[in-house]
């Protein structure tokens, strides 16, 4: 089987797609060091119990939509820090196009879907926010098998209607921000990147500007998405990022507290089951209040039955 999704998949190294204008493109450069971050060995997602046992059965993570999250100000926040870098430049023209790629995000025909890991498996904030008060589960990841199949640098050759259409199967993995004069720096760059290859563009006797705003949007986006206010530090988050225009069949609805949430079920699966749905599950933490620390033989039970070789720990929180 796996033979034959081998074949299937086609995996080869390639160039980054974003490096439109040739090999010494520094602007996709920057934004190709931006979004290949090396994560740690292992990234956890909080949950509850009850998650955990679909999360295994059914082999994919809950991507919500961005403006869904807990921090009310993300994305705005991102778009704040870049208009005030772009107030340093007085080139008009310049200002005006990448304010309409700033823009473009209230047209709400792309949608950032994020689901969020955290560095530390059991840190008791998290635990009360995340999984229940305690009584959920912190699923240890495998990050660098995740990281693996993010991000630009790897093109995958598939045919998309060999793949369910209810899953997201493509997405990247970037580290969260949260300084704010590291914030700032990002988005200098960046504008300072944008402003060169757009001279170098109006020199060369172009004209099209339209295309210019779309490269501009296309290109924040990771780095809009990754920034998030300084009072989350703590999380130490790294975000699975899953970009999907609004018509995408993959994005289903649920009622959540922040109303009704769009969201979709992201594929995280190592190259080799694809296919089949399965995540690099590597442990599974108890939380500090989970009922199943006192027996453990249904878990065990169940990761068996679902092949799962995860092992399991107890939170080491002194919670109740």
């Amino acid at each position: 089987m796996f033979d034959a999704q081998r074949k299937l998949m086609n995996w080869t190294t390639v160039k980054n797609p974003l490096f439109e204008s040739g090999p010494n493109d520094d602007f996709a450069k920057f934004h190709l060091e931006f979004t290949n971050a090396q994560p740690p060995q292992e990234l956890f997602h909080y949950t509850s119990e009850e998650n955990v046992l679909n999360i295994v059965r059914f082999g994919n993570l809950w991507a919500t939509e961005c403006t869904y999250l807990n921090d009310e100000s993300e994305l705005q926040a991102g778009i704040n820090i870049f208009r005030e870098e772009l107030q340093k430049f007085a080139d008009n023209i310049f200002v005006n196009l990448i304010n309409a790629a700033l823009n473009k995000w209230n047209e709400n025909s792309w949608m950032c879907f994020v689901i969020s890991l955290s560095e530390h498996g059991d840190l008791l904030s998290q635990w009360r926010a995340y999984a229940k008060d305690g009584t959920g589960c912190s699923l240890a990841l495998d990050a660098v098998c995740i990281k693996n199949r993010a991000g630009f640098g790897e093109h995958v050759g598939i045919d998309p209607d060999a793949l369910p259409s209810e899953t997201s199967n493509f997405y990247h993995l970037l580290k969260v921000v949260y300084d704010k004069d590291r914030k700032q720096e990002i988005a200098r760059q960046f504008l300072q990147h944008a402003k060169k290859q757009f001279d170098e563009f109006r020199l060369a006797g172009g004209n099209d500007n339209e295309t210019f705003v779309l490269l501009f949007w296309w290109r924040m986006k990771e780095f809009l998405i990754s920034f998030k206010n300084d009072n989350f530090s703590e999380e130490r988050e790294w975000r699975v990022v899953s970009s999907l225009y609004c018509s995408d069949p993959a994005i289903d609805f649920r009622y959540t507290s922040y109303g009704v949430s769009p969201y979709v079920k992201v594929n995280l699966s190592p190259r080799d089951h694809i296919m089949s749905s399965r995540l690099p599950i590597t442990r599974i933490v108890l939380g500090p209040r989970n009922a199943t620390k006192l027996n453990q033989k249904g878990l065990v039970l169940f990761l068996e039955r679902m092949n799962c070789k995860a092992s399991i720990a107890a939170s080491l929180s002194p919670y109740r």
